[in-house]
């Protein structure tokens, strides 16, 4: 019996075949730079509004703030950067002891435990079932 739900093993299933995941992995390995890469690859199915870039990068220099660089405002891996995936995996492999090395390749990494949350119970959760959260209450104050 699978772990993951019949959305989460449907996806399981397209991911070799999805052109966009495909599109995106052959992208992450191997993209296009005017200098270092010219025969690399163009992403030309996803929109990124590089606008700001200049209005963000001053303010990204200011000598308080870290370190970085222009990718780093762009759309990524869907995964995630790998360096940080590199760095979260050895990590808690550290911190937990674990006897295998965490992979990072194994691992994407999502922003916020809302996101992380719903992707789970997307992937191992039917429709109709997992997780509930409790309904919202509002408290009424009289006057």
């Amino acid at each position: 019996m699978s772990v993951l739900s019949k959305s989460g093993l449907y996806i399981q299933e397209i991911a070799d075949k999805d052109f966009l995941v495909k599109g995106f992995q052959e992208v992450a390995k191997n993209p296009y730079h005017k200098d270092n890469n010219p025969k690399g690859i163009i992403n030309l199915g996803t929109s990124e509004n590089k606008l700001m870039y200049d209005v963000l990068s001053k303010k990204l220099a200011e000598p308080d703030l870290h370190i970085w660089r222009k990718d780093m405002l762009m759309y990524s891996n869907i995964a995630g950067y790998y360096e940080f995936r590199e760095t979260i995996a050895e990590f808690l492999t550290k911190r937990t002891n674990a006897v295998t090395p965490l992979d990072p390749n194994k691992m994407a990494v999502m922003n916020g435990c809302g996101s992380v949350i719903e992707t789970i119970a997307f992937a191992v959760s039917d429709a109709g079932g997992g997780p509930t959260p409790p309904p919202l209450s509002r408290t009424c104050v009289p006057e």
